[in-house]
């Protein structure tokens, strides 16, 4: 193992570590903001005091981050000409704060009842680890695609499932994903991206979304049961398959 105090592996360490810091800050505010959702609906104070909870984990986390790179990164990192975009970790706690004392002063106006049915539910499913579910499919991603044809993709389930969408764009970050609902035959769905899409430089990348029921989906092909799998599928121009 290299020595701590090696260039490249400080770098590494520190980089990683903002990176892990950055996913449990933005993990705690989803949440927390979907707590705050529940609390505007029905004025829980369950709810709140619960977004609180994973608005100060969100913060933690983010001094964490603040803390690993002071000293290590500028003072002043600019990535763009707004405000939002320049600074450093560490100038964000102070708003953080004022966040979090405004949730606060909130819980006056919560109701103290017990939650329960639905809402007790929604707080559940807001605070604990999603509950992932998946049906048996197939797909067999081909390898390239011809530009300026008519390119066909189907998915095969086995089961009864309220519907699919695909949500497929060009490998182009200025760009937004299309999304289509697919149209099915039995256990198959399919649909053709046009001709004038796939008149493109840029490979296709594409994934799922299988709607189990009303309340239940889930991504094909996700991220596997340990998270780290590619959760799309890639396809590349002919001409240019080999260069990618």
């Amino acid at each position: 193992m290299a020595e701590v105090d090696d260039p490249h592996w400080r770098r590494l360490w520190i980089d990683v570590t903002v990176q892990a810091g950055l996913g449990r800050f933005f993990g705690a505010k989803f949440r927390a903001g979907v707590l705050y959702r529940l609390f505007e609906q029905t004025a829980s104070r369950a709810a709140m005091e619960k977004c609180l909870e994973f608005y100060r984990l969100g913060r933690a986390a983010w001094a964490d981050v603040a803390a690993a790179t002071k000293g290590v990164y500028v003072p002043n990192i600019t990535v763009g000409d707004n405000q939002i975009l320049r600074g450093h970790w560490a100038d964000r706690l102070e708003a953080i704060d004022g966040d979090t004392a405004a949730l606060a002063a909130r819980l006056d106006q919560a109701d103290g009842k017990e939650p329960t049915g639905t809402l007790a539910s929604a707080i559940w499913e807001a605070t604990n680890r999603p509950r992932r579910i998946a049906a048996p499919w197939r797909h067999a991603p081909t390898a390239d695609f011809v530009p300026g044809q008519p390119f066909a993709i189907g998915l095969s389930l086995e089961g009864k499932h309220a519907g699919v969408r695909l949500h497929y764009r060009h490998v182009n970050h200025a760009e937004r994903f299309q999304t289509m609902n697919l149209s099915n035959q039995g256990s198959c769905y399919h649909w053709i991206i046009p001709a004038e899409y796939t008149d493109s430089k840029f490979p296709l990348q594409y994934y799922f979304e299988v709607n189990h029921s009303a309340d239940v989906a889930w991504l094909c092909p996700g991220l596997g049961p340990d998270l780290t799998d590619q959760p799309y599928f890639v396809v590349r121009p002919v001409e240019s398959s080999q260069a990618f």
